[in-house]
């Protein structure tokens, strides 16, 4: 009978003891912080798969919270409401983002908090939200997951293009075009010669007109020359004119004076006038004669008896 209840008690006591360690397990596992914590709230637009209750919540690799509860947003099922329960003191900033962070490679995850600068005021609870509510952020998965949604959209549009760039039709076009290419560069090579001459006279070309503008300001010399003189006459007229108005207002002694030095200098301006006529109407015959003067100049006089060989 004594064996019979030793046997009890020890039953007993191992099954206290393991009762107790497994509660002490759990409690541990749990992170349950005996301090007290505030509540956020979380809208997560992307799955959470991974994410459990008591999941650990960490502020730039530090642990300051553990998340209190999963569900759906009552007015908008495509969110997930999560909320948080955060020790005391940690500083939630307007600018705070929270992100689902992996585990290692298990799939598990827990809600990393970023961002929060000095000067920036604590987040705050807006009207109609239980709690204030931490701004959330995609994560490295749905990043990489857009990403690749991205690309393989961009490779089907690319296979598509490239499939109606290979078509029948197009493969024809190109195929033309090779057969005229070909047509076309027969014709160059059997045209060859005419197209060196071709060639040598647009060179002949370019050098004439090369000649032409290096004569050019010679020959807008002479002309600007003439307008020159022009201008001298026509000061010396306006010069002479005013003189006679003055010897008109002045009298019978301004006629005198006007006999004396006047008509001498209009008997010198008529013979420059008569001069200038001269050379406009021997420009004008040379410029009819050879109307290449005016951009190649005029031409060299025939050497004198004895220049040739000079």
């Amino acid at each position: 009978m004594e064996s019979r209840v030793s046997y009890a008690a020890v039953g007993a006591f191992v099954l206290i003891l393991s009762t107790a360690l497994i509660g002490l397990g759990l409690w541990l596992g749990s992170d349950v912080s005996v301090q007290n914590q505030s509540r956020y709230s979380v809208y997560f637009t992307e799955s959470v798969s991974g994410l459990y209750t008591n999941a650990p919540v960490k502020y730039h690799g530090v642990i300051v919270g553990r998340v209190e509860q999963m569900a759906l947003a009552r007015q908008d099922p495509q969110r997930v409401h999560v909320i948080l329960a955060i020790n005391e003191g940690t500083p939630i900033k307007i600018d705070t983002k929270a992100k689902l962070d992996p585990q290692g490679v298990t799939g598990v995850v827990y809600i990393e908090l970023t961002g929060g600068t000095k000067d920036t005021p604590l987040l705050t609870r807006t009207e109609g939200e239980p709690y204030p509510v931490i701004e959330s952020t995609p994560s490295l998965f749905s990043r990489l997951d857009e990403a690749l949604s991205d690309s393989l959209q961009t490779l089907n549009n690319l296979a598509d293009q490239v499939g109606r760039l290979l078509s029948d039709e197009n493969q024809r076009n190109v195929q033309s075009i090779l057969s005229q290419l070909s047509v076309f560069s027969t014709m160059l090579a059997d045209n060859s010669h005419h197209l060196a001459n071709s060639m040598a006279s647009v060179e002949t070309l370019l050098d004439a007109s090369t000649t032409a503008v290096n004569h050019l300001p010679d020959t807008l010399g002479k002309v600007r020359e003439t307008l020159d003189r022009w201008d001298a006459l026509a000061d010396r007229l306006e010069n002479t004119g005013a003189r006679l108005e003055d010897m008109a207002n002045a009298g019978q002694s301004g006629l005198t004076h006007f006999d004396t030095r006047t008509l001498p200098e209009i008997d010198a301006f008529i013979g420059d006038l008569r001069n200038l006529a001269d050379d406009l109407s021997n420009f004008t015959h040379d410029l009819q004669n050879n109307p290449r003067m005016l951009l190649f100049g005029s031409p060299k006089a025939a050497p004198g008896p004895g220049e040739a060989g000079r």
